[in-house]
């Protein structure tokens, strides 16, 4: 999704742009890549995060688009942008290759995997860990 992100916000061009291209997706019932997370609702608060950290690069000019984008999408789809956005941020502020996003979220996961085996031999036994729902039901 950073990768389509990327290429939809260099397709939209000029900062001014954004909130055109993300009404044109919404004529043909489509989003903007990196909109619309089910798991948050109020926002994913990683692409907060990270979009924070690319701001504060100083790299203004290759924040603009991402901010417009964001700003655009915010307005006019009542939604936050998902992780996605939030790397494709800090590829861009740091100007890191266009397979970073990926790869940074990858390590994520590396690093929540190693955790977890550490954890189960420490335990001594397999962790099966299960989604179970526990609040009212709906």
């Amino acid at each position: 999704a950073s990768e389509d992100l990327a290429r939809f916000v260099d397709d939209v061009g000029a900062p001014d742009n954004a909130r055109a291209a993300v009404r044109a997706l919404r004529s043909r019932d489509r989003l903007p890549p990196s909109f619309e997370h089910q798991l948050y609702p109020n926002g994913d608060p990683r692409a907060a995060l990270l979009m924070r950290l690319a701001e504060s690069t100083g790299h203004q000019a290759a924040c603009r688009p991402m901010r417009n984008l964001r700003k655009a999408g915010t307005e006019l789809l009542n939604d936050l942008p998902n992780i996605d956005f939030g790397l494709a941020a800090i590829t861009r502020a740091f100007r890191l290759p266009d397979q970073a996003p990926v790869l940074l979220f990858a390590l994520g996961r590396t690093i929540g995997w190693i955790a977890h085996a550490i954890e189960e031999y420490a335990s001594g036994h397999l962790i099966r860990p299960r989604a179970r729902y526990t609040g009212p039901m709906p």
